[in-house]
């Protein structure tokens, strides 16, 4: 689900994406992407940010640019369903890593998150 999300934030249309040269530099900018941390860090960060869109989805809030209320909301389920305080806080990197790679805004640096 993160790939769709670049995909869709490079605002590429159709067309650009049917362009095999597009696609290849696409890839080479997941690896950019993945180089950053180390592999398990990425893989825990990119697990966080699919739960987080998951949960998003069901309740029809939006991904990238949300209001920090919804992060709120979601690191509050989290808790309410007892998970630890290290699961909650790897959540909210996750959240926060998602949008830092997607040069959106971080909900999660917003006093009522964090």
């Amino acid at each position: 689900m993160f790939w769709t999300l670049l995909i869709f934030t490079l605002g590429l249309s159709p067309y650009q994406w049917s362009n095999v040269e597009i696609q290849r530099l696409v890839e080479l900018l997941k690896t950019v992407i993945l180089n950053d941390c180390a592999p398990s860090t990425v893989s825990s960060y990119a697990g966080a940010a699919n739960q987080w869109i998951d949960w998003y989805k069901s309740y029809s809030f939006r991904p990238l640019q949300c209001n920090p209320t919804a992060v709120a909301l979601y690191l509050t389920s989290l808790s309410d369903r007892g998970l630890s305080r290290s699961s909650i806080l790897g959540a909210a990197y996750g959240i926060a890593w998602l949008h830092k790679k997607l040069v959106y805004p971080n909900p999660v640096d917003d006093l009522l998150v964090s």
